[in-house]
């Protein structure tokens, strides 16, 4: 296949159908035909994007069939529902074998053999290789390669084991075997996509292993020698423009993969239809273009490689005058900049969400001058300061969106309702009801087996860096009784005798007020804001009404974006 092929997104099944999410992705990576997805071109972070591509959490054992996915051959069990580990090894084989965002290897060694014309290249460590053959040895024989592919899929086991997953380990020793040994690449869990199948035509007797090696390096920033003291000697390096060039082109280049910080305040949920709920979706938080970082760094649409002593300042140029200085201005441009970098996004299958409710009630005798019969009164005010009587909490629940118009979307709630209570003398009694949710990676969630998906090094950042979290609509609700005077007597009324003209009519009824804004939220306790002060009525016994004053506070999920905070080191 192509060189920026990307072997765990090949043959994708949900990239090449023809609904508004497929098109938007091969927007991106793959703007030819809906199928085959066979020259994508997307980085590693665009594996899972949006929530596509996710492996078989089925079962199915002998030949596969049609329509379904290479991991589920290795799952012993319905994974929906049994999220061992042990038990899903083509689960998480897959998402190990398809990490995002892998850290490049570091070479510690490149020389030449003029003897040979042949070029050595040493790595700093290990290529990164499955458990079965962690202290497994290779030689460059035929026998030492064949024993190191039997010990990987685990020939010898009983029953034998099928092909191991895909490592960058095992993909050079097969290739060393295709061109020394003259055999054939196995195809494996990882060599496409995780959602590959007949109806993605994918045909086991076409294609074979994705073996063949592809080198990309990435430049770093260029070092210039200088010895320490403040002699500009003759062996020191004269620091110029050039130097700079290369950060820029990294800021441009990386900057994309990073969530605006504006974006996030700015982001609006949408209404849509045929539900009409609301919600904040996917497009609404927004990476940053470069334009936005340079704009929101220095007021300036471009990384300027004239200083703000030459003439022209601001000016974006073709390049560098000859030999031009390196001011405190170019590197200052590069750290302003990259201290916007603070929020990754993770696009991850991690779409549960663990949650219980916890009660509690409150009772202040303020109730804002009631009748004497405690029945209404016009003007209820909620203290800031209640005192809380905890009650009883609830079991854990763990929810997977599974509603019939937004499929990913989870919605969770808390309450305060505020209403006239007789009992034991007249005021405002409170009930509240507090969600308590997390969604951390867990250890039996068939969704957080999307860690393995991660690289040690990004499982650390999660647990080392400042929390990550979810995009979602936090929605707002006050329902205020109010009191309004009428002529007559109204259905939810009371007459008042006194005053001029001796009788005066109130009719009680609630307004609503709404709001809604996007934001992205960690694991913690939803409580709803206290409820407005206004008429409450505990009018039951008589006309049947009951007006109270309720607050309630929502949170809405969109389906699978997680953001980390990168930390500043």
């Amino acid at each position: 296949d192509g060189m920026f092929v990307d072997r765990c997104t090949l043959l994708s099944n949900s990239w090449g159908q023809l609904s508004d999410q497929g098109q938007e992705i091969r927007s991106h990576v793959y703007a030819r035909q809906t199928k085959p997805i066979n020259r994508q071109e997307n980085p590693s972070g665009y594996r899972y994007v949006l929530g596509t591509n996710q492996p078989s959490y089925s079962s199915f054992s002998g030949d596969l069939p049609a329509g379904v996915s290479l991991p589920a051959r290795d799952n012993t069990v319905d994974c929906q529902d049994h999220p061992d580990p042990a038990e899903c090894k083509g689960t998480v084989s897959h998402y190990k074998s398809c990490q995002i965002y892998v850290p490049d290897y570091e070479l510690k060694s490149v020389t030449y053999d003029p003897a040979t014309s042949l070029v050595a290249v040493e790595l700093k460590g290990r290529l990164r290789r499955n458990d079965n053959v962690t202290s497994q040895a290779i030689l460059n024989t035929q026998s030492s390669r064949e024993d190191y592919m039997n010990v990987d899929d685990n020939t010898a086991g009983t029953p034998a084991g099928p092909a191991a997953a895909r490592s960058d380990e095992n993909a050079v020793v097969e290739y060393l075997r295709y061109k020394a040994d003259g055999t054939q690449c196995v195809l494996r869990i990882g060599d496409q996509s995780g959602d590959a199948s007949t109806l993605s035509d994918w045909e086991s007797n076409i294609y074979n292993g994705a073996c063949f090696p592809r080198f990309h390096f990435t430049k770093q920033m260029p070092k210039v020698y200088a010895d320490g003291n403040v002699n500009l000697d003759q062996h020191d390096t004269r620091m110029t423009i050039d130097n700079m060039l290369w950060s820029g082109f990294i800021v441009r280049a990386i900057c994309e993969g990073y969530v605006d910080q504006n974006s996030d305040a700015a982001a609006t949920p949408t209404v849509e239809p045929p539900c009409n709920d609301v919600y904040c979706g996917q497009n609404r938080m927004y990476d940053y273009k470069y334009s936005s970082l340079m704009l929101q760094a220095m007021d300036n649409r471009w990384f300027t490689m004239h200083p703000e002593v030459a003439e022209g300042y601001n000016w974006e140029g073709f390049g560098p005058f000859a030999q031009m200085e390196c001011y405190a201005d170019h590197f200052n441009q590069v750290a302003k900049s990259l201290n916007l970098l603070t929020r990754a996004r993770l696009d991850l299958p991690i779409i549960g969400v663990r949650h219980r409710t916890q009660n509690y009630t409150a009772k202040t005798f303020t109730a804002g001058s009631p009748d004497t019969g405690c029945s209404y009164t016009f003007d209820a005010t909620v203290s800031d300061n209640l005192p809380w009587v905890k009650g009883t909490a609830s079991s854990w629940s763990y929810s997977v969106p599974s509603t019939s118009c937004h499929p990913h979307d989870l919605t969770l709630q808390s309450t305060k309702v505020a209403s006239l209570d007789p009992v034991g003398g007249c005021g405002v009694k409170v009930d509240r009801i507090d969600t308590e949710y997390e969604i951390a990676f867990g250890n039996n969630t068939v969704e957080n087996m999307a860690k393995f998906a991660l690289s040690d090094e990004l499982q650390q950042m999660i647990t080392v860096s400042n929390g990550y979290g979810y995009m979602v609509a936090d929605q707002q609700q006050f329902l205020k009784g109010i009191a309004t005077e009428t002529a007559t007597l109204q259905p939810c009324g009371v007459t008042i005798d006194g005053g001029t003209p001796a009788e005066k009519h109130f009719e009680f009824s609630q307004e609503e007020d709404l709001s809604v804004v996007c934001k992205t939220v960690t694991s913690g306790v939803l409580e709803a804001p206290n409820p407005k002060s206004g008429a409450l009525t505990d009018l039951l016994g008589t006309i049947n009404c009951s007006i109270n004053s309720k607050s309630t506070r929502t949170i809405t999920f969109s389906n699978v974006r997680a953001v980390i905070n990168v930390p500043l080191v």
